[in-house]
């Protein structure tokens, strides 16, 4: 039976708040304290956890988090307060620890329509409108509005914007909003997008299926399997993804699930697929510079490093490598991509959310326990192929000053994502299946260059996904037998294609639709 909640005068919970805040300080600031950084981040956690005992009972939410944020004292703050807020910050849009995003019931009972797929056209902007009304400050809807007045562009794309991305582009100065109108210019029109999605359509559900698979096999680990997946994602394909993501969870659980940075990165070092140590031009690989610093760590004079060829640091470096316990160790660190390890570690610790627009999404997306997982896409590299864009122009980085969470959405990632939404409203598809449907047909298209304008639905299915992968020896195999139980009562569902007529115009969308693939990908890859 649920706890009723605890009416208590706010002040009276605030002051028995701040006595736990000032313990936890006077042990952190103690040399000879227990507390070391994963306890310490611990002890945050369990503040948050008793403001919500104290306030709403066992019930954490937006409550528990105001309380936190108004004790008095810039100590608190200098704690690092993170790790406790980002439990139950309510602008978290379904964060790793608990979801506090608001929704109306109508709206809600929408988005349920759609995963199941019963809805219908003009759904996904009711969801949207729904929930930028329910979770921002009047003050960004006006901002909204006023920019929309000016631009047509911005009108057409930010009803389809989720709430943290329209907080963000109505909060940008001019120069930034004309970025966001020259992206939106830029991208393929709508018609072309939903025929590529038709024509991918054997593949609409990866993502649900993703997300059944992480709930049966993890349960309530399933948030932090599903962000620890998606931190191990950049620059790696599907197979190589997974496989890094089940040997690093496992390895992690049987290490006793260390929260500190440096058993993290050894734990990473020890299990993922490594990155070549060196190269001559640093395209796609390790850069010269920072070898240096390896080279010390090694005790590898670094004259020699400075004069010698890749090939010969590689051969020496390994040398060095295999000389010890501790030099291996530290190759292997060093041969971990960077944008894997901060990831991995936020991730393993339940923090809010990752830094990187793409990662923070996919990870989003393959949450069960994210009422709005379907919302989410994923724009990578064959994205960009298909929308006809830079790759990097969907980088972006962590902002920790911003009043709602964001991974670093840029104009081009923000603009793409909002005219898939537009797609999927069209069809009365979530904006998750346009995405996972045109990014299949996009992989599918450009890794066949001589292959069919409408690849059959064999070629399509052979897309690799997570659901697919993980029945496969390959990868079961590090799954505990609990689990390859739980997998095996799984059923395996095939989509239900309905049967299209392709007319000679949708031949011709998707004919513009391969032109711009072939040319986008040509594009960047001279340009890396």
């Amino acid at each position: 039976m649920p706890q009723t909640p605890v009416l208590m005068n706010p002040n009276i919970a605030r002051q028995r708040v701040a006595r736990l805040v000032r313990q936890a300080a006077r042990d952190d600031a103690d040399p000879g304290g227990a507390l070391d950084r994963q306890m310490h981040g611990e002890a945050l956690r369990k503040t948050a956890e008793d403001v919500s005992k104290l306030v709403l009972g066992e019930t954490p939410g937006e409550m528990a988090f105001n309380l936190a944020l108004g004790l008095p004292g810039k100590a608190l703050k200098s704690l690092g307060l993170g790790a406790a807020a980002a439990a139950y910050s309510p602008d978290s849009e379904a964060g790793l620890i608990a979801s506090a995003t608001k929704a109306t019931q109508g709206a809600r009972k929408i988005l349920a329509d759609l995963v199941r797929g019963e809805g219908k056209q003009g759904d996904v902007g009711r969801v949207m409108a729904d929930l930028q009304e329910q979770n921002l400050p009047i003050e960004t809807l006006r901002n909204a509005d006023q920019i929309r007045a000016q631009s047509p562009a911005y009108a057409e794309a930010s009803p389809y914007m989720l709430p943290r991305q329209l907080e963000k582009s109505a909060r940008s100065p001019g120069k930034t909003i004309q970025m966001y109108d020259e992206r939106w210019q830029m991208l393929p029109p709508d018609s072309e997008l939903l025929a590529a999605a038709l024509a991918g359509e054997p593949k609409r559900g990866w993502y649900q299926g993703a997300r059944d698979v992480n709930a049966a096999l993890y349960g309530p680990d399933a948030t932090k399997f599903a962000f620890n997946k998606a931190a191990l994602s950049p620059q790696t394909p599907v197979e190589s993804n997974l496989q890094n993501a089940l040997r690093m969870w496992r390895s992690w659980n049987d290490a006793g699930r260390p929260l500190d940075t440096n058993s993290i990165n050894r734990l990473l070092g020890e299990n993922v697929q490594s990155a070549p140590l060196l190269t001559a031009t640093g395209k796609g690989e390790r850069p010269m510079s920072g070898v240096g610093a390896l080279a010390q760590s090694l005790g590898v004079p670094e004259a020699f490093i400075r004069s010698a060829k890749p090939e010969e640091l590689r051969i020496l470096l390994t040398m060095y490598g295999e000389s010890s316990p501790s030099a291996k160790s530290i190759l292997q660190q060093y041969s971990v991509l960077d944008a894997w390890r901060n990831n991995v570690a936020r991730a393993l610790r339940g923090e809010r959310g990752l830094s990187g627009p793409k990662v923070d999404n996919f990870g989003r997306s393959l949450d069960p326990h994210n009422p709005f997982a379907s919302l989410h896409g994923t724009n990578d590299t064959w994205d960009a192929n298909l929308m006809g864009l830079k790759q990097k122009q969907y980088r972006g980085a962590l902002d920790n000053t911003a009043r709602i969470f964001d991974p670093g959405y840029s104009p081009s990632y923000t603009m793409s994502s909002a005219k898939k939404a537009r797609v999927a409203d069209k069809l009365g598809w979530t904006p998750g299946e346009v995405q996972e449907t045109t990014w299949s047909y996009a992989k599918a298209v450009g890794e066949n260059p001589r292959g069919p304008l409408r690849p059959p639905e064999s070629v399509i299915n052979a897309v690799p996904d997570f659901q697919t992968l993980m029945r496969n020896p390959e990868y079961r195999r590090f799954l505990t037998p609990k689990q390859q139980r739980a997998l095996d009562n799984i059923p395996v569902q095939a989509t239900e294609v309905p049967t299209r007529r392709f007319t000679p115009e949708d031949d011709a969308l998707l004919e513009n639709v391969r032109k711009r693939i072939f040319a986008t990908r040509a594009a960047n890859r001279g340009a890396e």
